[in-house]
């Protein structure tokens, strides 16, 4: 069932998927005239100006309020400690997103709480075979969206001459989705440490199979670990989806 929920996994990125390198078309003037005079070339309309524009100088005209110092240092990196973290993370195995098909109206139990959350967008995102991503673009995101531990960031990543915010509520608004005032998760995850067996075993009999154990994360002291095998059918699919895509 599993399967047909989440659907068999995609392999990896293709180089085809990713897009070439932009290149700045020439602009010297051509040759013309009685004995070898030269003659430029007439100006080029502003939109067709602007689509020879390199990423680096798209950000000059997207924020034109922009000061030199946060100008971007290359057209794809924002800085170039961006740039060695780019090749750094491209040695990593991308995880392939997963998405319930068509939000999975045969099984309400997943679907409601689609709807209620107002997650079928963001589902729809992750289907598999409805949309083709860009590896490279994603890896330039995450590069240039790093920062030094302890350093301050005002959630905005350069993206191929745009900044872009990625706050908590900008993402949520960009999905429509649902944001609660507390998140349940988060409260449990982190109070369940301190539960006995006798609190935390409602949570296990009620996510897992018959005769389910509870096991211990590396370093933890207690068991408070569940193996994603042992789920319920119904649970394992969400715990599927939620590593994948959250």
């Amino acid at each position: 069932m599993l399967r047909k929920v989440l659907g068999k996994g995609k392999k990896t990125n293709s180089p085809y998927e990713e897009e070439p390198v932009r290149k700045k078309r020439s602009t010297r003037g051509q040759a013309s005239g009685v004995g070898g005079s030269s003659q430029q070339q007439p100006p080029q309309q502003s939109q067709e100006q602007q689509g020879d524009l390199s990423y680096a100088e798209s950000l000059m005209v997207n924020h034109p309020y922009l000061p030199s110092s946060q100008r971007s240092w290359s057209n794809r990196f924002y800085r170039e400690d961006c740039k060695k973290m780019y090749v750094h993370i491209q040695k990593f195995k991308m995880l392939q997103e997963k998405g319930f098909c068509e939000g999975l109206p045969e099984v309400p139990a997943i679907n409601q709480q689609l709807r209620n959350r107002k997650w079928l967008k963001f589902n729809g995102l992750t289907e598999k075979g409805k949309y083709v991503g860009n590896p490279r673009m994603v890896r330039e995101f995450y590069a240039n969206a790093f920062h030094k531990k302890g350093a301050l960031s005002d959630c905005k990543v350069y993206v191929r001459g745009r900044l872009v915010e990625y706050t908590d509520t900008e993402i949520n608004r960009l999905l429509g989705a649902v944001v609660p005032r507390q998140c349940m998760f988060s409260a449990m995850k982190d109070e369940i440490e301190n539960w006995n067996l006798d609190v935390r075993n409602p949570v296990k009999e009620f996510l897992g199979r018959p005769g389910t154990e509870w096991l211990k994360y590396s370093g933890g002291e207690r068991p408070t670990k569940i193996r994603l095998g042992d789920f319920k059918p119904v649970a394992r699919a969400w715990g599927e989806w939620v590593a994948r895509n959250l």
